[in-house]
């Protein structure tokens, strides 16, 4: 006998014929098909329930973790900026990045990153 089937034996207290067929049912509403109908209330409900999107950590938390700093980034970015400094009308650090500017020159705005190659 099946686990999933032993399972449901178990914990819903049904003859092995009754989890049969409830694994049988299963399967065919993963593949689309309407077993029964559902009234106005619970498409609504159906409806809101497919569009809700969590978004949790693997822990289940909601977490921001601080931005690492590398020195070694930072004064070669510093360095860039000042050897641009003159050829761009601006330069800016998006909020929330350690590693991209953005050179506006005229109308053309660029995009730098710096990114290191980790050690294998």
């Amino acid at each position: 006998m099946n686990k999933e089937i032993e399972k449901l034996m178990k914990t819903l207290d049904i003859s092995e014929e009754e989890a049969r067929e409830i694994i049988e049912a299963d399967k065919e509403i993963d593949r689309g098909a309407k077993l029964f109908e559902l009234s106005d209330e619970q498409k609504k409900v159906e409806k809101q329930m497919r569009k809700t999107v969590k978004i949790v950590a693997p822990n289940g938390k909601k977490t921001e973790r601080p931005l690492k700093i590398d020195p070694t980034r930072e004064s070669l970015m510093q360095a860039i900026t000042d050897a641009l400094k003159d050829r761009t009308d601006a330069i800016t650090r998006p909020e929330k990045t350690t590693n991209t500017l953005l050179l506006d020159i005229g109308a053309d705005t660029f995009k730098i990153v710096v990114s290191k190659i980790r050690k294998k």
